[in-house]
């Protein structure tokens, strides 16, 4: 778990042999582990960056894989016209890895700037991207996104309310893709990692933030995971072994934060989807929540109970639940797992 020793990459030959792939934040971190291990697994690599002199540096040392440096601001059209010239006309895949992180501040201390800058490189360049590459997946009728979110995209704890909103706008991004292209054969799924070991800096800028959150990740806080173990789940999704799977939000941790959805305290006659909506996801931990324990950290993917044919990944903890068995019966089935809890009023 986490950055285990015991853990080694182990490359896939010819998974993504003659497939042609966009990964931006390609000069470092994750972006970096994941170009390298599509390369490896015979891909073409568009390896897109901001770091002109990083990206020629990565494709120096790796001569013998196909790494196609684009330099650039990813967040303007000009970039995201080179990066799809240098694709020449096919993109299979396409990874939104680039990112940057906050200050930490509360809403009350975040300034313009630091606002539109987190926005430009976490949301409207992973959006222009993906406007611009959309329309080669649906001319070849398959394809494949995955957009680098973070446990920050799904819970309020993890950053500050810039990169928190800008995550979660990464998250509905994702979902609202995997609905409108999964009938045509495009899959959308996204990764969020919680602490991985990158160049991202994170300062604390805030003496609220500090005060309110440091205790709350000192407590919490898992192993760092590293970016070549983030780069296996990303390229799992990328990858035809992810075929099933759309509008999954994988949340791939060390164990160390365990995370349940809530079913409200519905009424025994609740008989609707919309009369009982899932609706808190909140974290928890083994020490204060006994009920925890019979399941502690399994997570699972389960269909979408709407039809949309989307994976979801959901870590449940249900209260009242006895079982993983039962906790998955009630999602497929909203009314049934309504039914009232011991703690039900």
């Amino acid at each position: 778990m986490g950055n285990d020793a015991s853990w080694q990459e182990a490359i896939t030959s010819g998974r993504f042999a003659g497939q042609t792939i966009i990964v931006t934040g390609a000069a470092s971190g994750i972006g970096q582990a994941t170009a390298l291990r599509i390369a490896k697994e015979g891909g073409k690599v568009i390896a897109a960056d901001i770091s002109k002199d990083r990206l020629e540096a990565l494709a120096e040392e790796n001569s013998g894989l196909d790494l196609v440096p684009v330099a650039g601001d990813i967040s303007t059209e000009e970039t995201v016209a080179a990066v799809l010239a240098a694709a020449g006309g096919r993109v299979d895949a396409l990874a939104n890895v680039a990112g940057i992180m906050d200050n930490f501040a509360p809403i009350h201390e975040v300034d313009d700037d630091l606002w539109e800058r987190v926005f430009r490189i976490n949301v409207t360049s992973l959006m222009r991207l993906t406007r611009a590459v959309v329309p080669l997946m649906l001319e070849a009728g398959t394809g494949s996104v995955v957009n680098v979110a973070s446990e920050a995209g799904l819970r309020g704890s993890a950053a500050g309310a810039a990169y928190t909103a800008s995550k979660h706008a990464v998250v509905g991004l994702t979902k609202n893709s995997a609905v409108m292209y999964g009938p045509k054969g495009l899959r959308f799924n996204a990764v969020a990692p919680g602490p991985t070991i990158t160049n991202i800096v994170a300062n604390w800028g805030s003496q609220l933030a500090a005060e309110r959150l440091g205790p709350l990740m000192q407590a919490t806080i898992p192993t760092p995971a590293t970016a070549a173990q983030l780069a296996a789940s990303i390229t799992f999704l990328l990858s035809d072994d992810g075929t099933n799977i759309n509008g999954a939000i994988l949340h791939p941790t060390a164990g160390g934060r365990l995370y349940r959805v809530l079913a409200p305290r519905c009424r025994t006659s609740a008989s609707t989807i919309g009369s009982c909506p899932l609706t808190s996801l909140v974290r928890a931990s083994d020490s204060s929540n006994q009920r925890a324990s019979s399941i502690s950290g399994k997570s699972f993917m389960t269909p979408d109970p709407l039809g949309h044919s989307m994976g979801k990944v959901l870590l449940m903890i249900c209260s009242g639940w006895k079982s993983l068995a039962s906790a998955v019966k009630a999602v497929m089935s909203f009314p049934e797992g309504c039914r009232k809890t011991p703690n039900s009023s």
